[in-house]
């Protein structure tokens, strides 16, 4: 009988924490009988093999492929991995990290009973910060009106069909993003995607030895590739308009906060140029006014500069991105403006619109209590703008009517800090 689940592990050098990784996946609550491990060793020299033909010893379920000629990268030996796969799914996991207990069980009962053809297992970052928002709600999801989109990461549960149905594989002549472009090719052709968001499925760790290959520099091509063949991926491939938005919003922030801060701080004045040329070329032929709702402010002032081949200004913007989340806010004539560099500079102005955030002020309010007393009607709550001090804030309490839009203003003023 083929197993459930083919786990896919490709390892180089991974001591000591692949004894953690191969522990947890021995130690899974899924009957061993229903999954099978492919480990494939790039040619390790550390020591990993010894420990890798150990546990094959000890694990018959286990099949141990060793490469004479180290690869330079995972994608090689995770294409190795998927080819000898027998199960109905592929879980692809790295030699740094560690699964669950009841990982693999939930995510096959998830996949088996929403009839998906992948499935996200919450991940926990050791180290490293991971998406929360994907993960937010449990269950079969949307692709265009959740937030999976945001963690592209390739440690998920794939049907095995699907991949070999349509040739998924990853590409190796990539040596950064490489699993974005291995997701974004599996959503464009998936049947349905769930989530299980309420499990700690999987800890994906920041290694201390250096020996991620995100700790690296990168050159032009690894900083700019990856998001051309995405977003030519995403234009070509999704037909509905909202969803192409969505998807394309999420490549166009990182342009803004990865393309063009490496490439716009960096020493190199050709680097530097490349990379702005061809974050301009993606612009023309990417961009829609739509996706601007789709950007935090910040983003969104830096990729207004791109459109304006506005290189000296983006790159003081590039410079100073670690100040935004602190840019202090500015009301004038109902609306809200950060004051990210250059507002209203006196040297350099930009147009107002460039810093409006009214629209993207998060609103949160709870209803705490509401009475009868006599003809009175006392509600309690309280409400409050994300990034906002109201201490000195003029507010009016507005109550609407949901069904014929009716309202009630009521005059309101900020409670003290303490309260």
């Amino acid at each position: 009988m083929r197993p459930d689940v083919s786990v896919v592990v490709p390892v180089y050098n991974s001591m000591p924490y692949l004894v953690e990784c191969l522990d947890s996946v021995f130690a899974q609550s899924l009957d061993p009988s229903r999954y099978e491990v492919i480990v494939v060793d790039d040619a390790s020299d550390d020591g990993s093999e010894a420990e890798l033909r150990r546990r094959a010893e000890a694990h018959p379920t286990m099949r141990l492929v060793r490469r004479d000629v180290g690869s330079g990268g995972p994608s090689a030996p995770r294409n190795q991995g998927m080819d000898l796969a027998t199960g109905r799914f592929v879980f692809l996991m790295d030699a740094d990290d560690m699964l669950g207990e009841k990982a693999l069980e939930l995510m096959v009962e998830a996949a088996d009973r929403d009839n998906s053809d992948m499935v996200l297992g919450k991940l926990v970052g050791v180290g490293r910060s991971t998406s929360v928002k994907a993960y937010a709600k449990s269950g079969k999801v949307d692709l265009y009106a959740s937030e999976i989109y945001r963690a592209l990461s390739p440690q998920k549960l794939y049907r095995r069909s699907v991949l070999t149905g349509n040739g998924i594989r990853f590409d190796e002549s990539l040596w950064w993003g490489e699993d974005q472009v291995f997701v974004t090719e599996f959503h464009l052709v998936s049947g349905g995607t769930s989530v299980v968001g309420d499990y700690d499925c999987y800890y994906l760790r920041q290694r201390d030895d250096g020996g991620n290959i995100m700790q690296r520099s990168r050159n032009v091509e690894e900083v700019v590739r990856y998001v051309e063949t995405l977003m030519d991926l995403v234009a070509d491939g999704v037909d509905d308009a909202y969803g192409r938005t969505r998807l394309l919003g999420r490549h166009f922030r990182t342009i803004a906060q990865d393309m063009l801060p490496v490439g716009l701080t960096h020493p190199d004045a050709d680097f530097r140029a490349e990379v702005w040329q061809r974050a301009r070329a993606l612009h023309a032929r990417h961009w829609t006014p739509e996706i601007q709702g789709e950007l935090p402010a910040y983003e969104s002032l830096q990729l207004r500069l791109l459109a304006d081949d506005d290189i000296e200004r983006a790159t003081e913007v590039a410079r100073r991105a670690d100040e935004a989340p602190d840019a202090p806010l500015h009301f004038e004539d109902g609306r809200a403006y950060r004051r990210y560099p250059y507002f209203r500079s006196t040297e350099q102005p930009l147009p107002d619109e460039y810093f409006d955030v009214t629209d993207r002020l998060r609103l949160k309010a709870r209803l705490l209590g509401s009475t009868w007393d006599g003809d009175l009607l006392r509600l309690t709550g309280d409400c409050r703008v994300t990034g906002v001090d109201l201490d000195t804030a003029e507010a009016t309490l507005v109550l609407r009517h949901r069904e014929n839009g009716e309202e009630l203003r009521v005059d309101a003023r900020p409670a003290p800090r303490e309260t």
